[in-house]
């Protein structure tokens, strides 16, 4: 574990198995900017692999595989957790411009693949800026990416398959969650996140949902393909906006979708065919549905 303030650091190459002596350990952890983690290798951790706290860093081309939860669902763990880090009154490091690309995120039922994760303890809490994800392989997870609070985030041409919900852990059974801070929300419901890109991304077998937006805006939802869902499920959802439709601004246009799932466009209304979809939310009149 590598944990401590450090800038321009580079970890490459580093094996680590079976870090399990205690609910609360991590693989690595570093804070700081402007780092890289490659080619590392985690197998077996208890509770998160990757920790990084702070902004342009570039995390490629690892493996984790195997995160394995604490004794409760406190301990719940995520494959890598890209996090803001606040010490009052006014030390703050933010979690902004970091890359994700070309990582292998495997085998976590217990939380995410890919958590990006402002503080939540900061008084101000402000939006974080331009991350990006890309072509990772997201699978066997609770889910495979969450967020809070992001501005001109990108994902794109990733695989994200089999999220599956665990009730003993919490985690949600859906690809990608836009979530909101229930403890402290100082933004409107839904916030103006810059334009989100998501893109080419490959989202396949899930128990609950393909992607859920509880509360960002601004969405450029894009080329990506939808597979079904794991489960028996009647009521998956391959895109959830659940918040008031009136107020929904994104753009979904010439997706796939495969198999059988529904569509939310504004909370407390679902939408159970393409056609109903397309008419509903004025979306995706370049899309395909194959049943």
């Amino acid at each position: 574990r590598w944990s401590g303030l450090c800038d321009f650091t580079i970890l490459d190459g580093i094996i680590l198995r079976d870090v399990t002596a205690n609910d609360d350990l991590r693989g690595i952890w570093m804070r700081g900017d402007h780092n890289i983690i490659r080619n590392c290798e985690l197998y077996r951790i208890k509770r998160t692999g990757i920790v990084v706290q702070g902004g342009y860093n570039m995390i490629e081309h690892n493996v984790v595989d195997g995160i394995i939860g604490g004794s409760n669902h406190k301990y719940r763990g995520n494959s890598i957790s890209v996090e803001s880090y606040y010490k009052a009154p006014d030390i703050r490091i933010n979690c902004e411009y970091n890359v994700i690309q070309y990582n292998h995120f495997i085998n976590n039922l217990t939380h995410a693949g890919i958590n990006i994760f402002p503080a939540t303890d900061d008084p101000r809490q402000p939006l974080m800026k331009g991350n990006k994800i890309y072509y990772n392989y997201v699978a066997n997870i609770g889910a495979a990416v969450y967020v809070r609070y992001q501005v001109n985030l990108e994902i794109i041409g990733n695989i994200f398959v089999h999220s599956v919900q665990d009730t003993s852990y919490g985690s949600p059974g859906g690809a990608i969650t836009f979530d909101q801070n229930r403890k402290m929300n100082p933004y409107p419901v839904p916030y103006d996140g810059g334009i989100i890109k998501i893109y080419k991304n490959t989202i396949a077998n899930n128990t609950d949902y393909g992607i859920k937006n509880y509360n960002v805006n601004t969405l450029d939802l894009k080329n990506n393909v939808f597979i079904d869902s794991l489960s028996s499920n009647p009521k998956y959802l391959y895109l959830s906006f659940s918040y008031t439709a009136k107020d929904i601004k994104a753009e979904v246009d010439s997706n796939s979708y495969y198999g059988r799932g529904w569509w939310r466009w504004g909370v407390g209304t679902n939408q159970k065919n393409f056609e109903d979809w397309i008419k509903v939310s004025g979306q995706d009149k370049h899309g395909k549905y194959y049943p």
